[in-house]
């Protein structure tokens, strides 16, 4: 056991539970969304097809349109792009973990060196160990996320050996595309493909094979909240072409959603078309860097 004074012992423990009960308030930071109230009821309205078509919706719409301008990605390149929202992906999943999992290593280290650390030993070295330990941890972690976000065009071309001479067409179409973006998922339609990743997968495919665009909405229900719903807005692309059909949705902002439909798919596009889906889950998933707005209920 580690010679130490009470006070050093003292600061060690306290210091390792700060830390414990600094870190558990932000897991219930998937919960600081702003509530429906109970009255009201935008799932009947999606379902019937009432929704868009009410003078406050679109009102809202066409603000919306005059103050966010079509634009391109900020970063130089379709691989620097995709591991940016890749790894934003990633750290939206693991955050609760590494919220629980740092204090539990920290009461752990602290009470390991505490006991079984070499006599003698000074604070500042115990310190220095604790910090060295919790830098090594977290970037073996984001190496490791960072590793795989490189291959996912890479893995993507594999799977579809049709465009592997056409790989640099593909990436200069995307640099150059219009994009809409929300967190790690986005949109990016260039003159000839349309590009789409949502955090976790990629998808290409030719802009003249679109067949139908539509709305497909999940309202998410936390089962430990009664009235804690969220609802996330994709847009759902059907293509055919000659060797595969395609079929995806990615979540972005309602308002980029109808955009996209009118301004680049108003043949394949219906407002009235609308796929609904109530999904029960235990908690919100981290959205960083920009969300889905939520219905629009009022005038507020």
């Amino acid at each position: 056991m580690l010679n130490l004074s009470r006070e050093t012992e003292d600061i060690i423990f306290w210091g390792s539970a700060f830390v414990s009960m600094a870190c558990l308030p932000f897991t219930s930071i998937y919960d600081c969304e702003l509530n429906l109230p109970e009255t009201d009821d935008p799932e009947k309205m999606l379902r019937n097809g009432t929704y868009f078509t009410r003078g406050i919706w679109q009102r809202k719409y066409g603000e919306f349109r005059k103050r966010h301008q079509v634009r391109r990605i900020f970063l130089q390149s379709m691989t620097m792009d995709l591991s940016y929202r890749f790894i934003l992906k990633r750290l939206a999943i693991d955050y609760l973990a590494f919220l629980y999992l740092i204090p539990f290593l920290s009461l752990l280290l602290s009470f390991g060196i505490i006991y079984f650390a070499p006599s003698g030993m000074s604070t500042i070295s115990i310190f220095l160990i604790l910090l060295a330990t919790g830098v090594s941890c977290e970037f073996l972690y984001l190496t490791t996320v960072f590793l795989f976000s490189r291959s996912i065009f890479p893995k993507w071309l594999a799977e579809h050996p049709e465009y592997r001479n056409r790989a640099n067409d593909i990436r200069l179409s995307y640099s150059n595309g219009k994009a809409f973006i929300s967190g790690y998922s986005c949109v990016i339609i260039g003159d000839k493909y349309l590009h789409a990743f949502d955090g976790r997968s990629f998808y290409n495919v030719l802009r003249k094979e679109i067949q139908r665009t539509g709305w497909h909405i999940v309202r998410k229900v936390v089962r430990r909240r009664r009235y804690d719903d969220k609802y996330l807005f994709n847009i759902h692309f059907s293509s055919a072409g000659q060797k595969r059909h395609e079929d995806f949705k990615i979540t972005l902002d309602q308002f980029q959603i109808k955009m996209i439909m009118d301004v680049l798919f108003p043949g394949t596009s219906d407002d009235n078309e609308v796929i609904m889906e109530v999904n029960y889950c235990s908690r919100h998933e981290l959205r960083l860097f920009g969300d889905n707005s939520q219905p629009v209920m009022d005038d507020e």
